[in-house]
C-alpha cells in the first residue's frame, strides 16, 4: 500500500491558565578575609517586580488585561485564581495594580505629557463620567473626563484626565504655560488661555449648518446659503 495523497485537518486546541510559585533558593557564601573575618557573600534574588511583593510581571499584566480590556472586575477574578488553586485577594490585586501603575506607567504617562506639550497643535475635549466611589466620599457623582491628543501628523499621543470639575483651573493646571495651537469644540474655558491660537472644531460648526437648514425655509436665502456651505465642506473631504 502506498500513500497517494494527504489531507490537512485543522482542531481548534486550547492551553488553559496555569499558576504557580516559582521558589528560588540563593545559597550564603563565608568567604575568610585575610584579616581572619568573614564575609558573608549572598546570590541575589530573581529581580521583585515590586518590591517587598511575591507579583510577578506575568500575573500582573494578566490581571490588568483582565480589568481594562476584557473588563472583569477584580471579585470575579478573585474566584478564577481561586480554581486555579491560587489565593489572591482582590484587595492584593488592587494593592499590585497601583504600585505598578506608580512604578512603570506613572513616568511613561508623564513623558507622554511632556511630549504632548511640546507640539504645535492639541486636541482637547471633556465629557461627563460617572463615578461609583468619589474621593470625597460621595457616590454615583458625575464628574468629568478631560482628553488631550495630539495632532494626526504627529505621533499618537492620548492623555485622559479625570477630575470632578469642569472649570477652567483644570485645563490651566494640566496645560500649564503650554503655546501653541488648541483644536476644541469651542468651551469657554480654552479662551481664557495665555498664549494660546484657538482652533474651530470643523464637526460642530458643520452640525450647526445642518441644524439650519433644518430649520429654515428651503426656498430661503438662509437655506441656500446653508446648502451652499455644507456642499463646500463635503468637498473638502471628498477625497
Amino acid at each position: 500500500m502506498k500513500k497517494s495523497a494527504k489531507k490537512k485537518q485543522n482542531i481548534f486546541v486550547i492551553v488553559f491558565a496555569k499558576v504557580w510559585i516559582e521558589r528560588n533558593i540563593c545559597p550564603d557564601y563565608e568567604k575568610e578575609l585575610v584579616d581572619g573575618t568573614i564575609e558573608i557573600l549572598t546570590k541575589h534574588h530573581r529581580y521583585q517586580f515590586i518590591k517587598g511583593s511575591i507579583a510577578s510581571p506575568e500575573i500582573v499584566s494578566s490581571i490588568i488585561n483582565n480589568k481594562y480590556v476584557k473588563h472583569l472586575p477584580l471579585y470575579r477574578m478573585e474566584k478564577v485564581f481561586d480554581d486555579l488553586g491560587a489565593s489572591i485577594s482582590r484587595m492584593t490585586m488592587s494593592n499590585w495594580l497601583v504600585a505598578s501603575c506608580d512604578k512603570y506607567l506613572a513616568p511613561i504617562a508623564r513623558m507622554m505629557k511632556d511630549h504632548l506639550l511640546s507640539r504645535d497643535i492639541i486636541h482637547a475635549d471633556e465629557t461627563t463620567v460617572q463615578v461609583l466611589n468619589h474621593q470625597d466620599g460621595s457616590t454615583n457623582k458625575k464628574s468629568f473626563m478631560w482628553v488631550y491628543r495630539s495632532n494626526k501628523y504627529d505621533p499618537s499621543i492620548i492623555i485622559y484626565d479625570t477630575n470632578p470639575s469642569r472649570k477652567f483651573a483644570v485645563v490651566e493646571q494640566f496645560l500649564g504655560n503650554y503655546s501653541g495651537y488648541i483644536h476644541s469644540d469651542g468651551y469657554e474655558v480654552y479662551k481664557k488661555l495665555q498664549n494660546v491660537t484657538q482652533i474651530g472644531c470643523l464637526a460642530h460648526g458643520r452640525r450647526k449648518i445642518v441644524y439650519v437648514l433644518k430649520k429654515a425655509d428651503k426656498n430661503s436665502a438662509t437655506a441656500k446659503d446653508a446648502a451652499s456651505i455644507l456642499r463646500c465642506i463635503k468637498a473638502i473631504y471628498k477625497n
